[in-house]
């Protein structure tokens, strides 16, 4: 358990150090680094995506041209 008088000290202390113009502006960049993971992960989906259809188109032409060569 938690003791509460630590607890209170330890919001206290926070709350004299910390002016609301930090943490507005610690709320603001971490808004906008979540937003630029987001936007990374969403852009490697893509990168993996076309990959993956180029793959598959060489490999369909692979695979046909095989077969027009043994038949």
């Amino acid at each position: 358990m938690v003791n509460k008088k630590k607890e209170k000290k330890c919001v206290l202390l926070l709350r004299l150090e910390l002016d609301a113009g930090s943490v507005g502006l610690a709320l603001s960049y971490s808004v906008t680094l979540m937003g630029m993971f987001q936007w990374g992960v969403r852009q490697s989906a893509e990168v993996e995506n076309m990959v993956r259809g180029d793959l598959s188109f060489f490999i369909y032409t692979f695979y046909h041209q095989l077969y027009k060569t043994f038949m």
